[in-house]
Order: structure tokens, then sequence, then C-alpha cells
């Protein structure tokens, strides 16, 4: 084939192939003749050879059949049931049929019909009506055999064979396209002349584009031999025919020489399809002069290509079923681990062999809240918060996966040399979750029939260029790639992302759902209490008074024991009062409506340090607040009362000589403001931390430290809280403790 004008340097290889009209050779293979007919059977096209196939056609030329009415080739006994045939919309579905032509002598012909939008192509091959018999009984021998077969490797094995018992070729082998159109030997029936090409890998460029596009639309393709002499279309129109769908087209002079390359004299290729698309090929080859295989044979051919190609996807897709029922139970176990807890990452990470097995990964990574979780084998830390970055930049819910992935995504660095395969996903740009899989290297060791590299020969100083012509077997180790995702994992790992993406929407909602029922029933306590408390004061207060009015009454007559029992009703009575009077003013910080503005902290400070001065003086307390606290947007007066219950305690729980409290503000500009409050005092156990901001809760008798009713830090909680802020406590028993407290991020500095 003549190479195109080229540029200086330019490399080539058998893609440039891929421009040759092989549709359109303009000549037929000499082992039948061909015709183009109008739609009134008017003949447009014909091979210059037909007159070796038809008796007492003489030495008339091809051009003396243009524009004649090809029923005049017809039998005369069968014309009107071959016209039929012709005028019907059904040929196609008849190939192979056989028609009787000639002038003196009648021949039966073997014939194939390609209808084109403006004409019919018939082909012609001498029949051999004596075989059909056979054919027929060894074609329901072959399908049986291909039905019966229970792998993949034994169908295949099966077809071989079947194939070259039918056609006599010395070398039948099943060829299976990858992704990139290269070939691999899958199976070989073959007899002692030849080499074995029994897993060998071919490339792409050995069968360009547009050839296999022509595999696509025509079946099966014949070729008795290699060194044919080419018969020349003659028609009436100045247009090459299209030849796509014709079994007699000329060979390209590239492929025969391919052919001849291989020490091949025929060949014969079966084309076999999955899910509509060319997967492979039955290759046939012969080494040893012209080979006949009849319509017959080539159609049981043809027909256990079609059943091999129904198997295929039967067989394929029981193995997928298998895939898919491992994948499902995998999810299944994930999908009851995401419900049962919170924890997203935590959930998967311990469901460990079903996160990685629903995408048969060696190693797993859940990046949340810029926490890695990692499970078996990954990269570096810092190669897996750069991958989550870069997930975290695409769309939400695009599952990205690669073999190679420092190959195919160089400006990640992966970092990590044994790791190649990557698969991962971001849950949601709300979320900010990354959930990765990892495979690792798999070396693969390739044999191909002749170096890839030099899939061409360019004869010095020629400008035709040559299929290569050694087919010795030739070994590539192949790195960096790890084994390929299938469909069917990466559609587990976006079913995966819709779960969680369902799950964490579920528990949002449920959560939602408790807060407003959690909010209505605090107001309904809140009412509760205030009402409750409101009312039991007058009759406690009745009981108070009426015991004091009694006792004084009946001082005189009253024994010292009864005396002891007015006073201790007294006691409890103002006791009760004031736990009443707690409740009441804890039920009325969650009812009041709080006067947000802004307040100098400072300010605030002396005002709760002027309510408690006497207590501090009483108690020789020594305050040091000589810090300027910021200024905040909050309720004058219950921030006051925070600060006063805060250094009330701190009085109060203090048995130090010199006691002491400390009050300041830590915290960056564009931070929280954390008020700090420390004292000297007694301090908290440990195990008590978690109880002094319950109502009620006391850590110490009635009669320790003054007493008092377990509501001051419950209050000054419940303030801070509805100030959006938080409190904490830090403490070392007999050392003293430290308050902080937060009131929101609505703060100026001072």
């Amino acid at each position: 084939m003549k190479t195109p004008a080229s540029e200086p340097g330019q490399a080539w290889d058998l893609t440039n192939c891929e421009r040759e009209p092989i549709h359109i050779p303009g000549v037929i293979q000499a082992h039948g003749f061909l015709v183009e007919l109008d739609r009134d059977l008017q003949i447009r096209t014909v091979s210059e050879n037909w007159r070796r196939y038809l008796d007492g056609s003489g030495d008339k030329p091809a051009e003396s059949l243009l524009r004649t009415d090809f029923s005049k080739l017809l039998d005369p006994e069968n014309r009107e049931e071959a016209l039929k045939l012709l005028r019907s919309g059904e040929i196609e579905k008849r190939n192979p049929f056989q028609m009787s032509l000639g002038f003196s002598k009648r021949t039966l012909f073997d014939v194939r019909a390609a209808v084109t939008p403006t004409s019919l192509i018939l082909e012609f091959e001498t029949a051999d009506s004596s075989l059909t018999s056979r054919f027929y009984h060894e074609s329901r021998e072959a399908v049986a055999l291909l039905r019966g077969s229970k792998t993949l490797e034994e169908l295949f094995s099966n077809a071989a064979k079947q194939v070259r018992k039918l056609t006599g070729f010395d070398r039948v082998n099943i060829y299976k396209f990858d992704p990139d159109w290269n070939g691999h030997v899958l199976a070989e029936e073959k007899g002692e002349k030849g080499d074995s090409y029994l897993d060998l890998h071919f490339p792409a460029s050995d069968i360009p584009r547009q050839a296999r596009e022509l595999y696509y639309l025509n079946r099966i393709r014949f070729i008795p031999d290699v060194m044919y002499q080419p018969s020349k279309l003659h028609s009436v129109s100045s247009e090459p025919l299209d030849l796509s769908r014709a079994s007699l087209r000329g060979v390209s002079p590239v492929h025969v020489e391919y052919l001849k390359n291989m020490e091949a004299t025929a060949s014969m290729s079966i084309s076999l399809e999955k899910e509509n698309q060319l997967w492979g090929l039955i290759s046939c080859t012969h080494l040893s002069g012209r080979l006949r295989v009849s319509f017959e044979a080539r159609a049981v051919c043809e027909l256990i290509g079609e059943i091999m190609s129904s198997l295929l996807l039967m067989r394929e897709s029981n193995e997928v079923a298998e895939i898919s029922r491992s994948i499902q139970n995998h999810q299944s176990t994930l999908l009851e681990a995401m419900t049962r807890t919170d924890e997203l990452a935590d959930s998967l990470v311990r469901s460990r062999e079903a996160f990685l097995g629903l995408v048969n990964a060696d190693g797993g990574v859940i990046y949340k809240d810029d926490t890695l979780h990692v499970v078996g084998q990954a990269p570096s830390e810092e190669s897996l918060k750069t991958l989550a970055q870069w997930l975290a930049t695409k769309e939400p819910g695009q599952v990205y996966c690669s073999e190679n992935f420092s190959k195919d995504v160089p400006a990640v660095k992966f970092g990590h040399a044994d790791v190649t395969g990557f698969m991962g996903f971001s849950v949601s740009k709300a979320q900010k979750t990354q959930v990765m899989w990892f495979r690792p290297e798999v070396v693969q060791s390739v044999k191909w029939g002749g170096d890839p590299t030099k899939p061409v020969d360019l004869s010095s100083g020629s400008p035709v260029l040559h299929p290569r012509k050694s087919f010795e077997s030739w070994k590539e180790v192949v790195r960096g790639r790890s084994l390929p995702w299938r469909k069917e994992e990466v559609s587990a790992a976006q079913r995966l992302r819709n779960s969680i993406t369902d799950v964490v929407l579920q528990k949002a909602e449920r959560i939602n759902a408790l807060n407003r029922e959690l909010e209505r029933s605090n107001t309904e306590l809140d009412s509760f209490a205030y009402a409750a408390s409101h009312d039991l004061k007058e009759p406690l207060r009745g009981i108070h008074n009426y015991a004091a009015i009694l006792s004084r009454s009946l001082n005189e007559k009253l024994s010292t024991d009864e005396k002891s029992r007015f006073e201790t009703i007294g006691r409890l009575t103002q006791r009760m009062e004031d736990l009443i009077n707690s409740l009441l003013s804890y039920s009325q910080v969650g009812r009041v409506e709080f006067a947000m503005r802004e307040n100098d902290l400072n300010e605030i400070l002396k005002a709760a340090l002027d309510s408690v001065r006497t207590r501090v003086e009483e108690s020789n307390v020594k305050i040091d607040c000589n810090y300027k606290l910021p200024r905040v947007v909050c309720d004058r007066v219950q921030v006051v009362e925070v600060f006063t219950n805060l250094i009330s305690n701190a009085i109060k729980y203090n048995r130090s000589a010199q006691k002491s409290i400390r009050i300041w503000c830590e915290g960056a500009e564009d931070e929280q403001p954390i008020i700090r409050v420390a004292d000297n005092g007694i301090g908290i156990e440990e195990e008590n931390k978690k109880n002094i901001f319950k109502i009620f809760k006391r850590l110490h008798a009635k009669s320790e430290y003054g007493g008092g009713t377990g509501t001051g830090l419950t209050i000054t909680a419940k303030i801070i809280e509805r100030h959006g802020g938080r409190i904490w406590v830090e403490s070392v028993p007999s050392e003293g403790s430290v308050f902080s407290f937060t009131l929101g991020k609505n703060h100026h500095d001072a």
C-alpha cells in the first residue's frame, strides 16, 4: 500500500492502513462470481469471471450483461419461484439458498444475497448438493457439543475442534479482542504443520479499525487461495460498488502480504459478538495449497459462531451473576453496619472484609473530618490526603478509577510504588467525606506474536508500507498496572455512595425530628416547672408561717422536744422553699426572652463583684482580674449571674487560709473568647465532674460548705447554653478548679 505524503521523521504503523478503502476494492475473489441488480432486476454490475460459471456463455464480455434482464439467466423450470424470492423483502433471511442458472446447461449454485438501499447484490458459488445431508448431521453434533460445554475454556476448545473438523484448515484459533483491540489467542486446534499461536497476543494494528467494522457487518470471511487472481467488476455506474457485506470481496494487498508472511495459503474468519459488539474471531489458516470449503460447511461454521456468541453472553452472565451475588452480600453487610451507628467511618472500617470485598480491593480508606481511617494496604498518609483533596474537587457521586493512577493522573503524587490501582468517590460537598480503594501492582508477562513495537516493515527508500514478517513469540513484561476494575465493581462503589447519602439523610431527618420533639418536651417541662414551683410557694409559705405562729403562741407550754420539732418544721419548709425558688429560677432561664445586645464584659464582671463584695471581704479573698475582657453580644443580667455563681462557688468551696480567684480571657482574634475563672479551692474528683451541672445534684452533705440547693451551676450552664456557648471544668482535688466558658462567636475584642 502506498503511503500518503509524510513529514520527515513520521512514525508509521498499520493504523495508517485505516485509510485504505477496503470496502470498495473494485475486484472479487475468483472462487465465485457476483452480480448487482436494480429494483427491476436489471443487471447493474457483473464480475469479469462470470463466463467460467455459466455454460453456453461463450466469449461474451462482462459488459454484454449490463442493463439486461437477470431473469433470462434463470432456469425456466424454477424461474417463477426464483423471481418470487428475488422480489421478496425476506431474501437475506434465506441466506444461503440455492438457484439454477445457465444458457444451454443448467448449473446449481449456492447463493448469498445482500440488500442495499438501491440494489440487490448476489454472490454465486458452484453447489455440491451431495454434501447437504452430511453437514446437516455434523451441524447438529456441533451444536450439541457447544451447548454441553460447562466452562468458557471448554466452549473455546470445542468450537475450535468442530470448525477444524468441518473445514480441514491446518490451524483454528479462538481470538479475543481486549479493550484496546489487541488480540489474544485463547484456544487452538492445529495439525503438525506451523507454529502454535496459543496464548500469544497480537497488536491492534494487525486488524485495523475498518477491517473490524467489516468483520462486524459480515460474519464470515473466506479466502480459499491467497495467490488468487482477482476478477474485476464491470458496472453501469461510475461509483465503486460497496462490497462491505459481500463474502467474495477482494482482499487488501496488505492483508494478502500479512497472510503470506504467516506462511498461510488460505484463511477464514468467523466473527464472534457479544452485546452488539465485536468480541473476537474464530481465525482459520491453511499452510499448504488452495483449500475449498463448501457453502454448507461455511454455513455450519457461521452457525457455530452465532451459537458461540450467544453462549459467550450466557457463560459470562453466569460469572457476572456470581460476582454480583458476592457484591450484594457485602453491600448488605455494609448497609446494616452503617444503620447501626452514627459513625460512618467506624462502621465501614469495622466491616473490613465487606468494605474491601465489595470491589475486590487490597486496601481502603475513608477520609472524614480531616481524619484518615485506613484498612489494609494503602499509600502514605501524605499521598492519601492529596488524593482526598483531589477527589473533593471532583463531581460528588462520580466514581473515578484507574489501573495505573500515577500515569493516568500525573498531577497527583501517588507515593507508593506497590499500589497502582485506585478507585474512589467524594460523598458530597456538605459531608466532606471521601471513600477510596487500592489494588497492588500485578506484574504480567505477555507473549506477543512478534515484537508489538515493530508492527510494520518500511523498506528503506521505498514508499510502500509492509506488515511485519516475524511472528515468533516475543515476551513483554508489563509493570505499573493493577488488575482492571470490573464494571460491576464500579457500579457497587456507586451504590455504596448512594447508600451513604441515603443513610446520612435519614439520620439527619431522624435527628431533626428528635430535636423538634425534645424542644417541645423542654418547653412543656419548663412550663410545668414554672407552674408547679409558683403554685407550691403559697401553701408552703402558709405552713411555715402557721408553724412559727403556733410555736410562739404555745412557747411556754411546749416541752424542749416539742420546741425542737417546731424548729425542724421551720428548717424543712425553708429548705423546700429554697428548692422551689431554685427550680423557678431554672425554669425562668429557659422561658425568659434574653435581651441580646453588645456589652463590655469588664463592666459585667464589675457588677458581679459588687454583688458578692460582702462575702469577698468577709472571706478575705484575693481576686486577680486585671485583664481586659472583650465586648460581646449577650444578655447583661444573665451573664452577671454566671459570674456571680462561679465567684460564689469559688469562695464557698475553699478551705485555704488565703483564698484566691483569678479571672481572665483567652482566644485569638478569629476564635471564640474563652473566659476562665480559677480558684485554689477543694477541687473536684474526676468521677464527679459529669454531675456538677445536673440540677439538685450535690457533691457534699447538706450541712457542709454552708448548704445549698445544687442548682447554681445548672442555671449557669443553662444561661451559657442559651447564648450558644459551652462550659467545662478542669480540676485537681485539693488544689483547685478552673471553670471555662464561651458565649458564642459574636464578639468584639476590647
